[in-house]
């Protein structure tokens, strides 16, 4: 009996020794403990300082060319400030210097402890991107054309892709802008439905304007609920890439029924006739088989109520913008509205679309020749922005981020800290 009271007694000792040493070594881990958690404090607030002021360097760099995916690294030498050394900054730019991300790397050393943090914001910058911006042509209408026909400068609109074609204004008022904003931007294109249009490379000088392989349209638009005006029921072209815009043969043995005049390579348009946004392509088959996966549409917008006032006119701001977009991969006609796949047309034929080398116009039809009446041109009223065009088809995915990208530009997407 003794001597098992005395081994119990051992364990309990035994027991009771590793007790206290484990204390004794948690309480001695409490100095590196605290002097863990403020250091942790420490950089999270250097690095939150670092990544304010990398925003700022950011908003400085507007100027900034960018072309698809542009990264660089700012490293820093012994930047310290208090216990914590700043490593680097790093900038991504996708498509334009509005559409970036910056990530600040941040070291902390105290006593014996090293702590590193990292922070992250995004401005605008696509889960997936689109390859940057529109690659063919893409029209921001960044510009203040304010009376055009008494400035010549102000008859143009940049086209802020590679190609840089021009747009050309053909007609007074068409150019007129607002300083409350297009989809994300400061100003926008005006159609007040009266030979209000652009015309872009339509004697042959925009060759990448070509619907022959796979392509893709966006843009965003306001179509005026009344058509006011001169053009109460003609509403209304919104972009017109023309097959042929001479081509008025009727069918027949030669020409069995191609019409190509009113046969689009590719267009987006509203028409009064049916309610509906048509997204048109050719097929270069034959028949040159036109497709259409038109969308049904209610106008509720009013962007005209007079020819100057417009300018200042506050009826801008209070009506939403909506995109428009379509791809036509493969014999595949999709069409798109505000980024979400609105209706798919598969022709079951492999032929690509009508190439097309006669440019493309905004605000009406492309129509040449003799027989052409004021109605046919179908002028549009409303207004237009982000106009653009892209060489393959964008997924849906795509099309959803271009749509969000383009109109919350200046929303911060996330911040990661």
């Amino acid at each position: 009996m003794g001597r098992s009271m005395l081994i119990v007694v051992i364990l309990m000792s035994i027991v009771f020794a590793q007790v206290i040493i484990n204390l004794n070594r948690r309480m001695s881990d409490t100095p590196d403990l605290m002097v863990r958690n403020l250091l942790t404090k420490e950089v999270e607030g250097v690095c939150d300082y670092s990544l304010r002021n990398a925003i700022r360097n950011a908003g400085s760099m507007q100027a900034l060319q960018v072309s698809g995916e542009l990264s660089y690294m700012w490293r820093f030498n012994n930047f310290h400030i208090g216990n914590c050394i700043v490593d680097s900054t790093s900038y991504t730019f996708v498509g334009s210097a509005n559409h970036y991300k910056v990530k600040t790397y941040v070291r902390g050393v105290m006593q014996g402890q090293t702590v590193s943090h990292t922070a992250e914001m995004a401005f605008n910058y696509p889960v997936s991107t689109i390859g940057g911006k529109p690659n063919v042509f893409y029209y921001e209408f960044e510009e203040f054309l304010f009376f055009p026909w008494l400035f010549e400068e102000n008859r143009y609109v940049v086209d802020s892709s590679d190609n840089e074609y021009t747009a050309s204004n053909s007609g007074y008022l068409v150019s007129a802008t607002v300083p409350w904003g297009g989809a994300f931007s400061q100003y926008t294109a005006q159609f007040n439905g009266y030979e209000s249009y652009f015309t872009v490379g339509g004697d042959g000088s925009a060759p990448m304007i070509n619907a022959a392989g796979d392509f893709s349209l966006v843009c965003f638009t306001k179509i005026d609920k009344d058509g006011r005006l001169f053009n109460s029921n003609n509403q209304g072209t919104i972009i017109w890439i023309p097959s042929d815009p001479y081509d008025t043969n009727t069918p027949s043995g030669t020409h069995p029924g191609l019409n190509l005049r009113q046969k689009p390579s590719a267009a987006i348009y509203y028409s009064t006739s049916d309610g509906k946004i048509h997204f048109v392509t050719t097929l270069n088959n034959s028949s040159k088989t036109v497709l259409d996966a038109s969308v049904s549409y209610t106008r509720t917008a009013q962007t005209h109520i007079a020819l100057l006032l417009n300018i200042l006119n506050p009826s801008h701001t209070d009506y939403p913008w909506i995109s428009l977009g379509m791809t036509f991969s493969g014999g595949v006609l999709k069409s798109y509205i505000n980024g979400v796949l609105a209706r798919t047309i598969n022709s079951g034929e492999t032929c690509g679309a009508m190439p097309s080398e006669y440019g493309m116009t905004m605000g009406r039809r492309d129509l040449r020749g003799s027989g052409v009446s004021y109605s046919d041109y179908k002028y549009f009223t409303g207004l237009m922005d982000q106009v653009g065009m892209q060489d393959r088809a964008l997924t849906d995915a795509e099309m959803l981020t271009w749509h969000q990208g383009a109109q919350f530009q200046n929303s911060m997407l996330y911040i990661h800290d």
